[in-house]
């Protein structure tokens, strides 16, 4: 059995899917993991799945609407042993996530990631930023290393919580 899936669910993403898969790809061959990078395609109505097909991805398609659906159907066509979720809308930074699949390899049983913005209104912007866009329009990363110490927090918190 491999070890890792990186899912990534998928609807009219063709801007930025192959970016992501790219992250994915290369962060599976320097850590010499074994794993697949799976497109769950939500009945995207652009070049999504041909764009994720050529770029290496496996494409599951998935018709049933729903962004719940998509996840469902990814994780249920995973091989790997592990699996890590990020949306393919250039939110997530697929090649840093060491810190996740440490956690997992340490047993822990669910990790979540976080797409995290730099600025007053959070993840979720305005009203206005929607109408140009969405809050991916919006955000963006930050600095390396930061992922890893909210990961590191997290995991201290949990501990503490299970005394």
């Amino acid at each position: 059995m491999m070890e890792l899936t990186i899912l990534m669910p998928c609807r009219n993403e063709e801007a930025t899917v192959a970016a992501c898969i790219a992250e994915a790809k290369d962060y599976l061959a320097r850590g010499n993991i074994s794993g697949e990078i799976l497109i769950a395609d939500n009945a995207s109505t652009d070049n999504s799945r041909s764009i994720a097909e050529a770029a290496g991805a496996r494409v599951l398609f998935v018709p049933e609407p729903g962004y719940g659906n998509a996840l469902r159907s990814g994780i249920r066509a995973a091989r790997g042993r592990y699996i890590i979720m990020g949306d393919c809308d250039g939110s997530y930074d697929f090649s840093r996530p060491d810190a996740m699949l440490s956690a997992l390899r340490e047993g822990w049983e669910l990790v979540l990631p976080m797409c995290l913005s730099n600025g007053s209104q959070g993840y979720f912007p305005m009203q206005d930023a929607y109408d140009e866009g969405g809050y991916e329009a919006n955000n963006s990363r930050f600095k390396p290393g930061v992922a890893e110490k909210l990961i590191a927090a997290g995991k201290e918190v949990m501990a503490e919580l299970a005394k």
